[in-house]
């Protein structure tokens, strides 16, 4: 399904921009 690739590729962008930000402000709250 369409649907089920999108939420996918949102939920992925979203873990991996998390990642970033978690490496860029350091370990502050995470």
């Amino acid at each position: 399904m369409i649907v089920m690739t999108i939420i996918s590729a949102v939920s992925l962008l979203v873990f991996v921009g998390a990642g970033v930000m978690k490496n860029k402000l350091g370990s502050t709250r995470w």
